[in-house]
């Protein structure tokens, strides 16, 4: 892929989604706190982007999120268990 650009905060509207696999791309900009509203989100793969900032306090809701792959970019941060 040559995906370029950001996640918008719309993304969190994406009430059903599972699985999202956007890695070895372009994507910048931080991650949406939207987000968190994902409660169906198991794996997210965006290794290997120009993401930065830090993992949104909000992704501790995300309790069915099993594999979180953000390595290869500039994100800080821990996500707790709620």
């Amino acid at each position: 892929n040559s995906l370029i650009g950001f996640l918008p905060t719309e993304f969190g509207n994406l009430k059903d989604l599972e699985n999202f696999r956007a890695y070895n791309n372009q994507l910048s900009g931080n991650l949406p706190s939207e987000m968190g509203q994902l409660f169906k989100l198991e794996y997210f793969y965006m290794e290997n982007n120009n993401l930065e900032g830090s993992i949104p306090p909000e992704f501790e809701k995300l309790t069915k999120l099993d594999a979180l792959h953000i390595h290869k970019n500039n994100i800080t941060g821990v996500i707790t268990e709620g």
